[in-house]
């Protein structure tokens, strides 16, 4: 209604507000459409766009329809500047006088903070003028009454229902709802929040910090395994595997530089838009991921997502349109989030192909689905490590390594402490036993926002967790002089100082399973059955050859009643037989060596097997043979199907000989070959010549094992120190060196 100062005072109209928003840094033409916009003004400018779409050759691949996205209509595209006024004038100013609107002659269009009347005849000339100054917004009056146009504002989807996307509007979507994802492999998933300050929360945390949430996006197997886990504040970037790399080049497919990339972190929520982003490029996946989580975290601040609000996540198509598009949004509601809820599962992405009815054609077909559950862990597949927790216990599969005991000791005080006989325990499980569980015991403990509760967790590491953690001995303050010297053990308990920035253990997905789908309940193998060994190789003997064979082997630990762990002797499993004289550098087929091992996870390395590739040494004075490498079988990138086969580097590879036969060969042309086949619970496993059948594969010393046959004919009857074969004790037939 116009002012009563006016000059058709008491007049009702229906106003539209244009606001045109123009940028010259990257040519963006943005587009936004308030106050009463009715169905017939989107027709009249979607059939102008059109028209200029079929008109003007450069415009046809720029130019988007209008969107319907959160209560707006917008129009964003990448315009040159000598199309603008055509874009204002054709897609804008016509259609809208056409349909009746007018510039007021009350002073009603401004322009930044000043207001001017415009009365010219020309209603077009005025808008089109209006518009293209920057920063502008117009107000139009219509002389009739008209409903806003708002499709589907309602929330859709919900139960499973399946939906599709919808170029010209915006989806709000309800939880558990799927989407088919098409040909879209490029996506970017937007997350926002604000903080919700209030009098009782600022009395309780004050008025500080606010809270922080994260995106936190896991990778899962399709084993329900997390293999990835990223994060604002630790791993930012996915790289592409040099797999998938190859592939994509050699079916010349277009390359990113990561399959999954992070935004910087936001730690406030202040945002106009979008706090954090996520792009996820689908295609570059490695086939080993099945599924991918997106989750909001909370690192700090507060202690629940019940202290936020306006929590959303959004998925945005960036590939197939000329400009971001805004595809559906859902809305967490975190005001009736259940106590202590820490992390919100948003989206999650599916493999298709998989599941009870595989179907190799459709691997690379995913799925979408709006989960929009909550998690009361802030970190899912991760334990919340602070500084403070104290390592309690060590483990090597099932062999319990104690901590240095805490009474009184001579020994400590000689040999730098019971702190350091500690770390050097772990250091010591690492190099002979290959993985390492580490438990800790979380203090309770109060620090500004953050509080947890004690109780223990373990962590699970590849190699030496003392480069992941970095420990500190726990002191007590007051306790006796003996402490403050050093005499005591009390000074030797192993405390987190800080995480290191290689830190990263095994993840692990029990508490993500409720939200994996299909992936949640998989049925995990048990076995693996390892065949078709090779190994590339360089000459280790003077004549340019080597005299290479492959042998499987462990050690495991006598931890004695001392301060320090001892190594055992190694015990061999199995081997091949010796290709004697083969001309090197040369890829050696092992055809007569191959094991069935058990496992508990494909995420890690099989511990405690080890594979080494040696040269045998004969005559007199010959005690050891040289080792040319060694490797712990990891099963992480295992593909989808029974089998896969792998081509990998070796952990370690011997300094290369200096002969004529190696020369260009360096030690980074080493390569191991080999299948890896997985057997389930109640399957048998194929009689193969050499086949070891592992009943019970851990680091215990008291651990059986059997073979399905006695070691290959092409091994040496008798040892080079003069051994003789004797009974392991893994129950089978070897040679002791």
């Amino acid at each position: 209604e116009t002012p009563q100062g006016g000059r058709n005072k008491g007049e009702i109209m229906s106003v539209l507000i244009v606001n045109v928003n123009q940028t010259t840094t990257n040519n963006t033409l943005t587009i936004h459409l308030d106050g009463i916009v009715p169905e017939d003004v989107i027709r009249e400018m979607d059939q102008a766009l059109d028209k200029l779409r079929s008109t003007v050759l450069s415009l046809n691949r720029s130019i988007p329809k209008l969107r319907y996205a959160d209560g707006f209509w917008t129009l964003s595209c990448s315009v040159s500047a000598k199309y603008r006024t055509t874009m204002i004038t054709e897609a804008i100013a016509l259609p809208l006088i056409k349909l009746g609107y007018r510039i007021p002659k009350e002073p009603i269009i401004h322009v930044g903070h000043q207001a001017e009347s415009l009365t010219s005849a020309d209603e077009i000339a005025a808008v089109v003028r209006a518009l293209s100054t920057k920063g502008t917004s117009v107000t139009l009056a219509r002389d009739e009454i008209l409903q806003a146009y708002r499709p589907a504002t309602e929330l859709e989807g919900g139960d499973g229902q399946v939906l599709n996307f919808n170029i010209e509007r915006s989806i709000e979507a309800k939880p558990a709802t799927h989407f088919e994802l098409g040909a879209r492999r490029s996506i970017v998933i937007g997350l926002g929040w604000d903080c919700l300050h209030n009098r009782i929360y600022e009395s309780i945390y004050g008025s500080g910090s606010p809270p922080d949430i994260d995106v936190v996006v896991y990778c899962v197997n399709r084993w329900g395994e997390v293999l990835y886990r990223l994060s604002p504040k630790s791993r930012r970037v996915l790289p592409i595997s040099q797999r998938s790399t190859a592939v994509l080049r050699g079916a010349k497919t277009q390359l990113y530089d990561s399959a999954i990339k992070i935004s910087s972190d936001s730690t406030s929520g202040d945002k106009q838009d979008d706090d954090e982003l996520v792009i996820i490029n689908l295609d570059e996946l490695d086939p080993s991921i099945c599924a991918v989580l997106v989750t909001a975290s909370l690192a700090g601040g507060a202690r629940d997502l019940r202290y936020t609000q306006n929590l959303y996540g959004r998925i945005i198509d960036v590939a197939t349109e000329a400009s971001e598009l805004e595809l559906c949004r859902l809305r967490i509601d975190t005001e009736h989030a259940p106590p202590d809820s820490k992390t919100a599962v948003i989206y999650r992405f599916d493999r298709g192909g998989l599941g009870n009815s595989p179907d190799a054609s459709k691997i690379d077909d995913w799925t979408l689905e709006a989960v929009g559950q909550f998690c009361e862990l802030a970190n899912p597949a991760l334990p919340y490590v602070k500084p403070g927790d104290q390592l309690v216990g060590i483990r090597c599969g099932q062999l319990s390594i104690p901590l240095c005991k805490t009474d009184f000791s001579y020994s400590s005080f000689f040999e730098m402490g019971v702190y350091r006989a500690n770390i050097d325990r772990i250091h010591d499980a690492a190099e002979h036993c290959g993985p390492v569980t580490l438990t800790f015991k979380s203090l309770t403990a109060s620090s500004g926002d953050d509080e947890y509760e004690a109780g223990t967790y373990d962590l699970v590491f590849d190699d030496d967790p003392n480069n992941h953690i970095q420990f500190r001995p726990q002191r007590l303050q007051w306790s006796s002089l003996a402490n403050l010297i050093g005499w005591t053990s009390r000074v030797g308990v192993p405390a987190v100082d800080y995480l290191k920035p290689k830190f990263s253990p095994h993840l692990t997905g029990d508490d993500l399973r409720p939200f994996l789908g299909m992936f949640g309940n998989s049925n995990k193998p048990d076995r693996v059955i390892l065949t078709d060994f090779a190994a590339y190789i360089y000459a280790k003997d003077a004549g340019g050859t080597s005299d290479a064979y492959i042998r499987a082997w462990y050690k495991t630990l006598n931890v004695s009643a001392g301060k320090f762990v001892k190594e055992a002797f190694e015990h061999e499993i199995c081997r091949s037989k010796v290709y004697k004289k083969t001309r090197c550098p040369a890829l050696v087929q092992f055809e007569d060596f191959s094991l069935c091992v058990p496992i508990e996870s494909l995420v890690s390395k099989i511990s405690p097997l080890i594979i080494t590739v040696r040269d045998k040494d004969w005559g007199i004075g010959a005690i050891v043979d040289d080792t040319i490498l060694r490797h712990r079988i990891d099963l992480s990138d295992f593909r989808t199907g029974r089998s896969d086969e792998f081509l990998v580097q070796p952990d370690w590879v011997d300094e290369v000989n200096d002969v004529k036969s190696n020369a260009g060969f360096t030690k980074d042309m080493v390569i191991l070959k080999y299948k890896a086949t997985l057997l389930y619970p109640g399957e048998e496993a194929p009689t193969t010549t050499g086949v070891i059948d592992v009943k019970t594969f851990s680091s215990s010393s008291t651990t059986t094992l059997s073979s399905s046959s006695q070691p290959s004919s092409g091994n040496d009857t008798k040892s080079s120190a003069g051994g003789e074969n004797k009974k392991s004790s893994w129950g089978f037939s070897s040679k002791k060196h």
